[in-house]
């Protein structure tokens, strides 16, 4: 099933009746008409109609009354239809801020923002790290639901998510430029250090001549076993890189904020550049105002925000919250394994 915007925005009142009063069922059912037939002056103005009744209803700019959120979800979407994307993503974030505490339909909402986001160009890591937030809530719906049909539907509704999800990724990936490599092994360019919490200036830190040979790891004439972190396996490092489209690089880790995911002060990670990661990811990242030097962190996706997670027995060590992707922060990559000393 292809899981678009439209398909998606079905799935809003799956559970309970619209929010709309009668006269805005009936606005927005005529709205949904215009734009499927491209009538942009009728689309602008049943949409000035709508909004405008809404906010007569719920003069509190601050309410976060179900009837305006919805209304301005029909906005978006009569807007989406005709493609005004920009436009669309003004009235569907609005409507996303006021469905905080319904999890259901902000999980929608959120699914429905990340389509848009994918349409829109720049904004492909914004569409991943928000799908990832909506996977995130109708994970905790399933979790938590005692209905077993409503359960089931969660459960197949996330296969379909997750599945749509990663053949975005893969489209993401095959956009990238990568190396034309021959061959199983390679080597890794080895940078500095990274302080597990601050950035590793990957420009300027390149040290020539200290290369890491994928096969056994040697760093500088030590050998390292790389542990996995998907899976906790020992095993020699052997990536074909024809196949893995994103580069590689070594990363020496100062200090103890990730020591409780085994992380220790002194070793080495392998990092997969990329700007994005998945929910539970230790990532390096870019956090403004903070030093020219980046951290490495945890990364989470619950309740519609973005958590950067220390994992560690120093109390100094804080969380740090945000709202979406490239506002505050910048993924500069995942970490793949931990290489610590034979």
């Amino acid at each position: 099933m292809e899981l678009d915007f439209l398909k998606v925005f079905s799935w809003l009142n799956y559970y309970e009746p619209s929010q709309l009063g009668q006269p805005l069922i009936i606005l927005a059912r005529q709205l949904q008409e215009a734009a499927k037939n491209n009538n942009l002056q009728s689309t602008q103005e049943l949409i000035e109609k709508i909004t405008g009744i809404s906010d007569l209803n719920y003069p509190d700019s601050k309410s976060n009354s179900g009837e305006i959120a919805e209304s301005r979800l029909n906005c978006a979407v009569a807007l989406y239809q005709i493609h005004r994307y920009p436009e669309s993503l003004k009235y569907i974030r609005e409507a996303s801020s006021r469905y905080i505490g319904h999890k259901h339909k902000l999980a929608v909402v959120e699914w429905m923002l990340g389509c848009l986001y994918w349409n829109i160009e720049g904004y492909d890591d914004d569409a991943l790290s928000t799908w990832g937030r909506s996977i995130d809530l109708f994970q905790n719906l399933y979790d938590h639901t005692q209905n077993g049909k409503r359960a089931n539907q969660y459960k197949e509704w996330l296969q379909v998510q997750r599945s749509f999800m990663d053949k975005k990724l893969i489209e993401k990936k095959k956009s990238i430029p990568h190396p034309n490599l021959d061959g199983s092994l390679g080597l890794f360019r080895l940078f500095t250090e990274i302080p597990v919490g601050k950035d590793p200036g990957l420009e300027n830190h390149y040290l020539n001549g200290n290369d890491v040979l994928v096969q056994i790891l040697i760093i500088n004439g030590v050998k390292y076993k790389i542990v996995y972190l998907k899976d906790q396996i020992s095993n020699v490092v052997q990536l074909n890189l024809n196949q893995k489209i994103m580069n590689y690089i070594i990363l020496r880790v100062i200090g103890d904020s990730m020591n409780g995911e085994g992380i220790d002060d002194g070793n080495y990670v392998l990092l997969e550049i990329k700007d994005y990661g998945y929910d539970g990811d230790i990532v390096a990242v870019e956090i403004q105002g903070e030093d020219i030097r980046a951290t490495l962190k945890k990364i989470v996706f619950k309740d519609g925000k973005i958590i950067l997670k220390s994992n560690s027995n120093n109390p100094k060590h804080s969380d740090q919250t945000f709202f979406r992707m490239n506002e505050g922060f910048k993924i500069k990559g995942s970490v793949v394994a931990i290489l610590r000393p034979e």
